[in-house]
């Protein structure tokens, strides 16, 4: 229902405060998933889809983490800002995976090929390992890359 109104661009028939009516969070998680798909340019750019699939590869994790803010840093401020909050509540939905069973794998697994798109449509399985492991350390690695930094202007 809630990707039926959002597709018609029917905003004004639905609140999602109205947990009686609205109270599916996959059907939530669709459409969030639905609206970063369509995205002509992904969240995480074309122009840096591989450098953060190799990022994901490096084993020390100093190294690791500059490279990340590094990349991160590289993106167009709208990315960061938009990547900087959804990274911060996917961390709050791992914080209470005992209950929701969505560990920061999961959410890697689940978003990865939503938020990452190879410039080779060619290319789009190949590589679908690294975008999970890259947005399952975003999401990890969240609070420590995104509550202090800011990008420069």
């Amino acid at each position: 229902m809630i990707t039926q109104l959002f597709e018609r661009g029917d905003y004004a028939s639905f609140d999602l405060r109205d947990s009686d009516r609205f109270n599916d969070i996959c059907s939530v998680t669709s459409v969030l998933k639905a609206y970063f798909r369509q995205l002509p340019n992904p969240l995480l750019t074309f122009s840096l889809h591989d450098k953060f699939v190799s990022a994901a590869t490096i084993r020390d994790l100093d190294i690791k983490a500059t490279t990340f803010a590094d990349l991160i840093h590289d993106l167009p401020a709208e990315h960061f800002y938009t990547l900087r909050a959804l990274m911060l509540h996917l961390h709050r939905v791992c914080e209470r995976s005992e209950r929701n069973l969505m560990h920061a794998r999961n959410l890697g697994v689940v978003f990865g090929p939503t938020l990452m798109r190879s410039p080779d449509p060619g290319a789009e399985f190949s590589d679908m390992a690294g975008k999970a492991l890259c947005v399952e350390w975003l999401i990890e690695n969240a609070q420590r890359l995104f509550d202090t930094q800011l990008p420069a202007q």
